[in-house]
């Protein structure tokens, strides 16, 4: 094979799975941005980039919405 394949792409192309698309929210902050449950309403999936992730309010908001770790996490 040639190229950057993601394991989860390739494991369901190769097996014929269905595609489900999804609508996904780039989580953003700062002035004039609607609040975090705002920005997360009727969405089952966001995505973070590096400047949301060392912003302290949505490192607490993000705690507070989900305060039990998952078994990734150590």
């Amino acid at each position: 094979m040639k190229g950057d394949f993601s394991p989860r792409s390739f494991y369901c192309n190769f097996y014929g799975a269905p595609s489900t698309f999804i609508q996904d929210k780039i989580m953003t902050h700062g002035d004039g941005v609607p609040d975090f449950n705002t920005q997360i309403q009727g969405l089952d999936f966001i995505s973070l980039n590096n400047s949301i992730m060392l912003d302290t309010s949505f490192n607490q908001w993000l705690h507070e919405l989900l305060p039990e770790r998952c078994r990734f996490e150590h």
